[in-house]
């Protein structure tokens, strides 16, 4: 599999909050954070394909969150 090179652009307060989620999670390099990063995205696409909502549950107190990102917003069941 040929491997591309990506360079991105980011201030370096959000630069600071990914590398302590970095350490928190004992991630070591930035591509495994793209590779994870890359991986759950993709997850959530597929689900709000199948019409799902993502979202947080707190089960104690029975509540949830709905993740609302505009990315995600725009994909549309997938028509089986």
């Amino acid at each position: 599999m040929a491997i591309a090179t990506i360079e991105i652009k980011i201030h370096e307060d959000k630069l600071r909050k990914l590398e302590s989620a970095m350490q928190e999670c004992e991630i070591r390099e930035k591509n495994d954070l793209v590779d994870n990063a890359l991986t759950l995205f993709l997850w959530a696409v597929s689900v709000r394909k199948d019409g799902r909502e993502i979202a947080s549950i707190d089960a104690k107190e029975n509540v949830f969150n709905v993740l609302n990102l505009p990315a995600l917003s725009i994909v549309r069941k997938s028509r089986s």
